[in-house]
């Protein structure tokens, strides 16, 4: 009985002692297979802050920007050009451009061109005289007149033709009894001739009335919807504000006016104003000091195109 227990003694012992030597073999090669899956050492480097630079070449032509052409605008149909900004010189905000018959056209910054004749009296931007439009409802104003007054030369003239009518009808019954001659006749005839050519032409009036009332409602129409929310008004107060004109509207415009070399009359017209969106270079010369220019319109009638002659030109 002792010898066989400690033969399973011996027996279990070799038993663990490989056990052993199969755990240590299996740690090995795990350590040798981590070791070889990291690979080679990684190469580092220090991170710095630098400038990234690039450079291209592109062909291309150095210039000023698109040419704009300022023509003469004025209600005055012509005027001599006194004065005009020397070529290569750049105007600003409040500065002139050329001069007419003296007065200066003075450069403002927008959009929007000034398209009305406005005249300011008040404390408020808002209140102001549009004299293009006043113009129109006076116009039509005559045109409704003038159409009434048609009209009551139409009725005159109807009634006349009924009365000679009449007249007619009565002479002929006479003439059946033999109580009218015939030099009679012919007279009561002949009065209504005139009648009935009276009544064409009062007709004809009236048609010609009608007519010039519609176009006068038209043209009336026509400014109003062109009004654009009075930007131009609005574009006016900021540039007299950023040249330092501030205030009550029609003493703010009176006092640029008088600085500016205007009339201080408190009355705006398109001619008076060029506008840009920024300062701009005078590039050229399109008429020369003394020329006379005309604004679409020459004295005695359109000028054929009807365009106004340009002044100076200039680019960004």
């Amino acid at each position: 009985m002792k010898l066989q227990t400690g033969v399973q003694v011996l027996w279990l012992g070799a038993g663990a002692a490989l056990i052993v030597l199969l755990l240590v073999a299996a740690a090995l090669s795990s350590i040798g297979s981590t070791a070889d899956d990291a690979g080679p050492p990684v190469a580092t480097a220090t991170i710095v802050r630098t400038t990234l630079q690039d450079a291209r070449t592109q062909a291309g032509t150095l210039g000023f920007g698109s040419a704009v052409d300022v023509p003469f605008i004025s209600k005055e149909r012509s005027g001599i050009v006194t004065w005009m900004a020397p070529e290569g010189m750049i105007v600003s905000r409040g500065e002139p451009l050329f001069a007419i018959d003296g007065q200066p056209v003075i450069l403002f910054y927008g959009e929007l061109p000034f398209f009305r004749t406005l005249r300011f009296g008040g404390e408020s931007f808002a209140e102001f005289e549009w004299l293009e439009l006043n113009n129109a409802e006076d116009d039509q104003r005559k045109a409704e007149l003038n159409l009434a007054l048609q009209q009551a030369r139409l009725a005159e003239a109807e009634l006349k033709l009924k009365v000679a009518r009449d007249k007619l009808s009565r002479a002929e019954q006479l003439r059946e009894g033999g109580f009218t001659t015939p030099a009679d006749m012919d007279q009561v005839r002949a009065e209504l001739a005139t009648a009935e050519t009276a009544v064409a032409t009062a007709q004809l009036a009236v048609h010609e009335a009608t007519r010039a009332l519609r176009d006068a409602q038209d043209a009336r129409s026509a400014l109003l919807s062109s009004a654009n929310a009075d930007a131009d008004v609005e574009l006016l107060q900021k540039n007299l504000a950023a040249l330092g004109y501030e205030g009550a509207a029609a003493d703010a415009i009176r006092r640029w006016q008088q600085a500016a070399g205007h009339s201080a009359s408190g009355l705006i017209e398109p001619g008076q104003i060029a506008v840009a969106p920024g300062p701009v270079r005078v590039a050229d010369h399109l008429a020369e000091v003394g020329d006379v220019v005309f604004s679409g319109e020459g004295q005695g009638g359109v000028m054929p195109g009807n365009v106004a002659d340009p002044i100076v030109r200039y680019t960004s």
